[in-house]
């Protein structure tokens, strides 16, 4: 009993030793360190300093692997990725005002799905345009009376809007597999462990300290990239699409319309004092045209008024000039 406590003593010592050598090798400078506060590395003379917590972090992330393994976890950069070739593809439809793209939700690898979110994106923004655009048409129809206004386009946008809510929603659902997938491996609190192998190694050595902060800062880089982080992004990218998809955009034309009539109200109300004006100048002026001072002739600089009220002056040639 007394050899194998003295032998996990002996073993417990060489790894002790072995990690005390790679922390002198990594993060420890051989140079005037103090010249180099952690708050100023960015100046230049603390390049090497800079150098130095680099190496220092590739020590921060091989003993955070060690912790990891002893309590049975393992990095999140060792888990498989992700492919079921057999998942169906959903169609979206087309969009494009030239050559048309076929927009496709395709689960069968986390980078597709977020992939797919781009096309998604294109074939709602164009389905909201079109409903936007005929509803102006209408509107502008409306108000200016001059054909009948007819809401068959405006109806056709909003159906192809509300065609979209069933794929939409589906193409939520279609995240999930994936998502329980890499939810399923172990996480790993890095930060922490890495905050444990500095404060088990050194806690008052700053470079340390900043060469834990540099690991930590990229294990945040990595997650944010991870497929499950884009997943989730992607799939919170879809949810929104459905929400604009499940706008009751049948109840928003309904206000349009109301408005247009107000709109052509007001247009007609001011059309009929302008005819009103009209009419004032060919009482004040005459049917036949009037002037203004002086006669009519250009060359005194006089202006006539035609029945519209249009103004205009007679050239040496007998000619009228309208201006």
């Amino acid at each position: 009993m007394l050899h194998r406590v003295l032998f996990v003593l002996a073993f417990t010592t060489l790894l002790a030793g072995c990690q005390n050598q790679q922390y002198k090798i990594l993060c420890e400078p051989s140079y005037g360190a103090a010249k180099c506060d952690t708050s100023n590395l960015d100046s230049l003379s603390c390049g090497a300093t800079r150098g130095t917590i680099r190496t220092c972090a590739a020590f921060v992330v091989n003993e955070v692997n060690a912790l990891a393994a002893k309590k049975g976890q393992q990095l999140t950069t060792t888990q498989p990725y992700y492919s079921r070739p057999g998942t169906e593809v959903l169609s979206l439809g087309s969009y494009g005002s030239g050559p048309q793209f076929y927009a496709y939700v395709d689960a069968r690898t986390p980078g597709a799905y977020v992939q797919s979110v781009h096309g998604a994106q294109n074939v709602m923004s164009e389905r909201v345009s079109h409903y936007k655009m005929a509803a102006d048409r209408y509107v502008n129809d409306v108000v200016s009376g001059t054909i009948v206004a007819s809401d068959s386009d405006v109806l056709k946008a909003i159906a192809a809007i509300d065609a979209m809510r069933g794929p939409m929603a589906k193409a939520v659902e279609m995240s999930k597999p994936i998502l329980d997938y890499y939810a399923a491996f172990p996480t790993t609190d890095f930060a922490g462990l890495a905050n444990q192998v500095v404060l088990k190694t050194n806690a008052r050595d700053p470079y340390l300290r900043a060469a834990a902060d540099l690991a930590i800062q990229r294990d945040n880089e990595y997650n944010a990239n991870r497929p499950f982080t884009q997943v989730q992004a992607a799939a919170a990218q879809f949810e929104a699409l459905h929400a604009v998809a499940m706008v009751s955009y049948a109840d928003q034309f309904a206000e349009v319309k109301k408005q247009a009539v107000i709109l052509a109200a007001q247009a007609a109300q001011a059309a009929k004092k302008q005819r009103a004006q009209e009419r004032a100048y060919e009482k004040q002026y005459g049917s036949s045209g009037g002037y203004h001072g002086g006669g009519c002739s250009c060359a005194g600089s006089n202006a006539c008024y035609g029945p519209r009220g249009g103004r205009y002056c007679i050239t040496s040639g007998g000619n009228k000039r309208y201006f």
